[in-house]
């Protein structure tokens, strides 16, 4: 796990102890490993989160586009077979990337209600400058 992907569960999980996050989480035998799931157990939700520092990210977009055989069927499928989620639960992906793809991806992706795409560079996100720290 690199510096920023640490930084993105910090972020996914500050605060918020009804989310369960797994790095790493390999879907499908040699299909394809996310950087992190999170399970949004409060609000029933499960979270595909990819972090990249790629300058194109051309490769994450063909991921993106094709989100649903890339992540979701087979997540789907894997987490109502454990029991771990129900039909209820809704599938969102969560996109963490440079400033400059994010503009792209926000273009390209606007309107698609199961994805949100943050830039690594804003202050939403903990290694910003600008990130409004909590206080505890």
């Amino acid at each position: 796990m690199d510096l920023y992907e640490e930084h993105v569960l910090q972020y996914l999980t500050m605060s918020r102890p009804e989310v369960f996050v797994s790095p790493q989480y390999e879907i499908g035998k040699n299909w394809s490993c996310p950087d992190f799931v999170a399970l949004d157990f409060g609000r029933k939700v499960v979270s595909v989160v990819e972090v990249s520092v790629d300058a194109n990210a051309g490769q994450l977009r063909q991921k993106i586009e094709a989100r649903e055989k890339q992540w979701f069927s087979r997540l789907r499928a894997h987490l109502l077979q454990a029991g771990v989620t129900g039909n209820n639960w809704q599938y969102h992906l969560e996109v963490f990337v440079r400033d400059n793809v994010h503009k792209k991806f926000e273009k390209k992706f606007r309107g698609q209600p199961d994805i949100t795409i943050h830039s690594l560079e804003k202050e939403d996100i903990p290694f910003s400058w600008n990130w409004k720290w909590p206080r505890t």
